[in-house]
């Protein structure tokens, strides 16, 4: 508003002000992952680990993958 409505003018009116504090800037690292069958991908994460070597994955877990525990 341009003009204001109160009787002490606009003194006291304030103005919508910048934090002062920027946002965090959350850094990013790729990561190598080893999958249990030697197949790898790369990927950006939050961890500075370079190198992930999983033992449990789509390929080899039951939770996933049903012909596994099926004999």
């Amino acid at each position: 508003r341009s003009v204001s409505s109160s009787p002490y003018g606009r003194a006291h009116v304030w103005r919508v002000r910048k934090p002062k504090i920027p946002n965090p800037v959350v850094p990013t690292f790729v990561q190598r992952v080893v999958r249990s069958d030697g197949s790898t991908f790369l990927h950006r994460t939050t961890s500075p680990k370079s190198y992930i070597r999983l033992t449990r994955d789509v390929t080899n877990s039951p939770l996933f993958n049903n012909g596994v525990t099926k004999g």
